[in-house]
Formats: C-alpha cells, sequence, structure tokens
C-alpha cells in the first residue's frame, strides 16, 4: 500500500543475500560519503581562507576546517585500506561483498 522504500533501493537490497552482503554495501556507502564529505569541507576551508582578507580570525577558521576535513579523509583511506587487508587476509573472493556498489 505505503511503498516508501523506491524500487531501485528495494531491487539492490533484494540482490544482496547475506548479511556479509548488506554490510559490505553500507560501509562502502558510508566510506564514500565520508570522504566526499571531507572533500567538500577542504573545499569549504579554501573559500573561507581566500575570503579572509588577512583576518587571522578568519584565517584560523579556515585552518580548523582544512585540519579536520583532511584528519576525515585520512581517517577514511585508513578505513579502506585496514578493510581491503582484512578481506583478502581472509581470502574473501566474493565480488558482492569486495565490490559492493549500490546500483540504482
Amino acid at each position: 500500500m505505503f511503498d516508501l522504500i523506491p524500487n531501485s533501493i528495494s531491487n539492490t537490497l533484494r540482490n544482496r543475500t547475506s548479511v556479509s552482503e548488506i554490510l559490505g554495501l553500507v560501509l562502502n556507502i558510508m566510506m564514500g560519503v565520508s570522504f566526499s564529505i571531507s572533500l567538500i569541507s577542504i573545499a569549504y576551508a579554501g573559500i573561507l581562507y581566500v575570503n579572509s582578507s588577512g583576518d587571522p580570525k578568519n584565517a584560523g577558521k579556515a585552518w580548523q576546517g582544512f585540519l579536520w576535513g583532511s584528519i576525515t579523509g585520512m581517517v577514511t583511506l585508513g578505513i579502506f585500506v585496514i578493510k581491503n587487508a582484512f578481506v583478502s587476509l581472509l581470502g574473501v573472493t566474493n565480488p558482492n561483498i569486495t565490490n559492493a556498489v549500490p546500483t540504482f
């Protein structure tokens, strides 16, 4: 009656048959969102720095934004490396787990 989940999303989830495949998909989506947020944060910090016009207070805010955006990006890349190392250490070859990406 009330279809709250669009068909493309529900079809993506229906193609996943195990909990590990769904968790792989969720983890990859979260890593992509986190890395995207870090890139947006770094770009926004650059805009703040350019618009600071030499004001040390605004330049400091821009530096903090750049620092936290960079830390977020490094942590996300670290999680990606750890995930891939862990998966290869276990010998997982199922592409639905290692390369789980949403297909909308």
